[in-house]
């Protein structure tokens, strides 16, 4: 027995202690690893992308990798999740993010799965819904408290790579130490975080967070939306600019039309923005016609908080036209046939509108009355083809282009330029409005109010730019003897007859 007891403690009295690795070969493996990884792209760009973007952070990457990895069995499995994450994310989520998940995923379960089941504390919500904005303060409290249980439960050593990967926590940790908080300095300082996150697509963007936690999702439009390659290819056909169509074809991919998709959208044209204003002037002009081709499919209805996504991708002519300003030849291409009416009427309205029109788009007259005069010509092709203005089929958006109709024949008008029109516009509703009690209906839409009681009526003054009460009445009674009103909606039956029949 003596004998057994001394063979047992040869081998259990010991303990044993995997060698530790010093500093110096640390980093060693670490950059064989890299370079392991980066080989295995094919593209030069890509591999430079991934160097540029480890240099940004090399520094915060270190400080973790040195915690947590002190000997070769713990840098086999980093190696291994690491090789995996790059394989199947490829470039799309930020390196350095992408280094330090995979750190936490072999080397820390337990804050790789309080990660992984709490993405509605992780995931920055603000890029893609209103909720962020309409609840702020409520979710900054309930981010406060959640963080407070993290620090109580799992040590202050995880908050730190946790603020590492996740800025907008860090924020809130900050703020609620600052005794100067409010909620209107906590919304200032999240923008620039907020813009971060979005453009180098880190961990907490809600494209990539699902990626990472469920890659086994089959849901192709995330991967398409978070694909910077794909975006990568959308560039070089702008800069080959074979055909407008060629960009359109996969831009259009961007821009899901599923209501579900409505913040990813509003992401996509974050992304055409920052395009516009930071690419050559060639690739930024061929990105912005070929959105105005797409616009036609966007939403035209705000949100609280935004624009509504045609509006927000008009406007992006005046982020090109900021960096070429006397590029009026590009105003006179989008009143071609194939872009959305909200491209072709923010033109118009921006060039009459002297006292708020932003600067870019102040030209001498004689622009001002080419384009006024192409854009009745866009018209003129389209009515002349018996389509109506209130056919939102051929319109897409009938209410600005009949007041920029307007605005466009007044100028002209003023001038004594020529209009290709022989019809003005107050004729042409005078007529139109009787061919369909639909059209009516849609017309009132555009001059119905309520007053200060609350009352439905139709807004006189607003009526009157466009025809006179008289002749708004010939049309009125028109569809009154053939009995036709009760066929209008509601709200605009109950104005005509609160303004013109009571």
């Amino acid at each position: 027995m003596d004998q057994f007891n001394s063979f047992i403690g040869k081998y259990f009295d010991k303990v044993y202690q995997v060698p530790s690795i010093s500093n110096e070969k640390l980093k060693e493996l670490f950059w064989d690893l890299i370079n392991e990884v980066i080989e295995e792209f094919q593209s030069s760009y890509d591999q430079k992308s991934i160097k540029e973007e480890l240099n940004q952070d090399i520094k915060t990457i270190f400080k973790h990798y040195q915690t947590y990895v002190t000997n070769f069995r713990n840098f086999k499995s980093f190696a291994q999740i690491l090789k995996s994450n790059f394989k199947k994310l490829k470039r799309d989520l930020y390196t350095p993010d992408l280094i330090l998940m995979s750190l936490i995923e072999a080397m820390d379960f337990k804050l790789f799965s309080l990660i992984k089941n709490n993405g509605s504390f992780f995931i920055c919500d603000g890029l893609i819904s209103t909720r962020e904005h309409l609840y702020l303060k409520g979710i900054y409290h309930e981010k406060r408290i959640f963080l407070e249980g993290v620090n109580k439960t799992y040590g202050s050593k995880r908050l730190v790579i946790l603020y590492d990967l996740f800025p907008l926590l860090k924020l809130v940790m900050e703020s609620s130490f600052d005794e100067n908080y409010n909620e209107e300095s906590f919304r200032r300082n999240r923008l620039p975080i907020l813009e971060e996150i979005e453009q180098k697509q880190k961990i907490s963007h809600p494209l990539i967070f699902p990626l990472y936690f469920y890659s086994a999702s089959s849901d192709k439009v995330i991967q398409q939306l978070a694909s910077k390659n794909f975006k990568e290819d959308i560039l070089k056909a702008a800069k080959d600019a074979k055909s407008i169509k060629d960009i359109c074809d996969k831009l259009k991919e961007l821009f899901p039309k599923e209501d579900s998709f409505e913040g990813y959208r509003r992401l996509s044209l974050n992304w055409v923005h920052r395009i516009i204003r930071n690419e050559g002037l060639l690739i930024a002009k061929n990105i912005l016609i070929a959105i105005s081709w797409l616009a036609k499919d966007l939403k035209n209805d705000a949100g609280a908080f935004y624009l509504s996504e045609k509006r927000e991708a008009a406007y992006l002519i005046a982020t090109y036209l900021s960096r070429k300003k006397d590029d009026y030849e590009l105003l006179i291409e989008l009143q071609g046939d194939k872009s959305s009416d909200e491209f072709a009427t923010t033109v118009i309205y921006q060039i009459m509108d002297e006292d708020n029109a932003q600067e870019y788009f102040h030209f001498d007259e004689n622009i001002k009355g080419t384009i006024c005069f192409h854009y009745l010509l866009r018209i003129k092709r389209r009515l002349e083809k018996k389509d109506s203005i209130f056919n939102q089929d051929i319109f897409d958006d009938y209410k600005q282009s009949i007041w920029r109709w307007m605005d466009a024949e007044a100028f002209l008008l003023k001038n004594e330029e020529k209009n290709p029109l022989d019809f003005s516009l107050r004729d042409y509703l005078t007529r139109e409005l009787k061919e369909s009690i639909n059209y009516l209906d849609l017309f009132l839409d555009m001059v119905v109010t309520t007053d200060y009681g609350r009352k439905l009526q139709v807004h006189l003054d607003t009526l009157k730019q466009l025809m006179t009460e008289d002749e708004f009445k010939k049309v009125l009674f028109y569809f009154r003897r053939k009995n036709e009103l009760k066929n209008l909606s509601q709200k605009n039956y109950l104005a005509i007859h609160n303004s013109l029949f009571s």
